[in-house]
């Protein structure tokens, strides 16, 4: 999900049946990742995520990410070595799930691994972070469990809700930003109090 206005959507039934039939625990799919030697469970040219995407910078919600083609072809090399074609976390069920923990380690190894790289130094990361791996998965569960499953919901519930929730905060941040600055210029100018109580109203601005 690298786009701003992104919405989790539910992944293929019949690849959840391919992938239950390769894992029998967490600790195994650990093991896969994390080994060197393990041969893919499909061939890599079969991974969906990242297909198309070339290198550079990427805006991925606020913040910047440098994505060199090493960062694309090892994240994709490690789907396949665990048989994912398509990184989609299941939000319909546990987040403890065997097709879960897969999304979940790959995600985390994936974020660790391309932090090292510097993808993400225009963020200005700690990185003393990428070793506290409980912090990680705690941060993992509360951002693709908590707050990405409250988006899947809205959507489940309104095509497009997402979107309009985003664009409509935009507006918002927008008319605020004017605001400040209008009312600061009342202020130094010495506008009547009447008219600062006017600037000071969010709603009497536009968003541009």
């Amino acid at each position: 999900m690298v786009h701003p206005h992104a919405v989790p959507t539910p992944p293929n039934t019949s690849l959840l049946r391919e992938f239950s039939n390769r894992f029998k625990s967490a600790e195994e799919i650990q093991q896969m990742a994390e080994s060197e030697t393990s041969v893919p469970l499909i061939p890599q040219d079969q991974v969906m995520t990242l297909k198309g995407v070339q290198p550079g910078r990427k805006k991925v919600g606020r913040g910047i990410v440098y994505m060199k083609e090493f960062f694309i072809l090892y994240i994709q090399a490690l789907l396949s070595k665990l048989g994912i074609r398509q990184w989609s976390s299941n939000l319909q069920e546990a987040s403890n799930t065997l097709y879960n923990e897969a999304c979940q380690i790959s995600a985390i190894q994936s974020v660790r691994k391309l932090a090292i790289g510097g993808a993400y130094e225009h963020m200005n990361i700690n990185h003393r972070y990428l070793n506290k791996i409980k912090l990680l998965h705690e941060t993992y569960n509360h951002y693709v469990h908590y707050y990405m499953t409250q988006q899947f919901n809205k959507e489940m519930k309104e095509a497009g809700k997402h979107q309009k929730d985003q664009e409509k905060a935009a507006v918002q941040l927008s008319k605020k930003r004017l605001c400040d600055i209008c009312y600061k210029f009342g202020v130094a100018n010495n506008f009547p109090k009447q008219y600062l109580k006017i600037l000071a109203n969010t709603d009497a601005h536009s968003d541009d």
